[in-house]
């Protein structure tokens, strides 16, 4: 099979890069070289310091850690634990104050899908795939939604949709009232 012309260009950057790799390992490595100390490489301390020349810092004694427990308490002795804000809590100006029950508002939209759509027709099949129902001229299979309202069941007389927890049951109407 012929190359065309990107896999040429493909293969001729793959071979210029085998031969880089190799002659940077063969030919340009400092054969007498030793790798430098990775302790070298760090950042030198803004004194200029090596680590080693520096004396090792103090350990904290008792009496640092009881001065610092002293002024702890004294601190907290000046703080009323019933006036302290609470650090993990929103922002007032974060919280909608206006938001309503999620259920009452699933509510409010399932009464809305019912009264705004009408089932037409019902089509009960064998299998599970072959069902479907007629609603506003539209045909909606089984799991397929309708204004975010998904056909979750199929009777004779009825389709039953389901959105964020609320149930809707629209029935077939009776052409002859």
């Amino acid at each position: 099979m012929p190359l065309n012309t990107r896999q040429k260009i493909y293969a001729a950057v793959l071979s210029l890069g085998a031969v880089a790799l190799v002659a940077d390992r063969t030919i340009f490595a400092d054969q007498g070289a030793s790798l430098p100390d990775p302790a070298k490489l760090l950042v030198a301390p803004a004194d200029g310091k090596p680590a080693a020349a520096r004396p090792p810092a103090p350990a904290d004694s008792a009496a640092d850690l009881s001065a610092f427990a002293a002024r702890l308490e004294t601190t907290a002795a000046g703080i009323d634990p019933a006036q302290a804000k609470d650090a993990f809590r929103l922002p007032a100006d974060w919280v909608r104050h206006d938001a309503a029950d999620p259920l009452a508002q699933a509510a409010q939209a399932a009464q809305r899908f019912a009264q705004s759509h009408h089932l037409a027709a019902v089509v009960v099949g064998q299998d599970r795939g072959e069902s479907a129902a007629i609603v506003d001229g539209r045909l909606v299979n089984l799991s397929q939604t309708l204004d975010g309202f998904r056909l979750v069941a199929l009777d004779k007389q009825s389709a039953t949709w389901e959105a964020n927890g609320a149930r809707v049951k629209l029935h077939l109407q009776d052409p002859n009232p």
